[in-house]
């Protein structure tokens, strides 16, 4: 999943003042260990996250792209609540990537091993119930573990 975040702050609001970002989701469903490990796992999706924005001109163009999405989908009203801004015509310079855990078992040392094999990563959680994208939802690894692991 890929969104362009973009503060509920009275900053935000004013766009000459505040750079939408990118971010890109990885979602993992829970009930299994298999989500999360292999090829497919969190350490590799980590890792093609890594090497894609290691690449400046790759990063870039993505960034072009998801501003022309970002405005096709407002002209076509599918984004709504944003009409009173002008174009985007710049975004924040980093993308974040964020790892989405959905019905994960906490207690799983699966999980546990994943992450200790990843430097520093962000995750997202809803709160109260729902999934909209705000800042003071997203955390860092350490935050995530102390908050959410249950692995002794």
């Amino acid at each position: 999943m890929i969104a362009l975040r973009w503060d509920s702050t009275i900053t935000a609001r004013k766009l000459q003042n505040y750079l939408p970002k990118i971010t890109i989701f990885e979602a993992k469903q829970g009930f299994n260990d298999g989500s999360i490990k292999g090829t497919s796992g969190m350490y590799s999706h980590w890792n093609n996250f890594n090497e894609f924005i290691a690449n400046k001109d790759k990063i870039e163009s993505f960034k072009e792209d998801m501003k022309t999405v970002f405005e096709q989908k407002r002209a076509l009203g599918l984004i709504t609540g944003t009409e009173k801004y002008e174009k985007i015509d710049k975004i924040a310079d980093d993308v974040d990537f964020v790892f989405l855990l959905a019905n994960y078992k906490p207690a799983s040392s699966i999980l546990k091993s994943e992450l200790d094999k990843i430097s520093d990563c962000k995750f997202i959680f809803s709160n109260p119930m729902g999934y909209g994208l705000y800042e003071r939802n997203i955390i860092n690894k350490q935050d995530f573990i102390k908050r959410f692991l249950i692995v002794s």
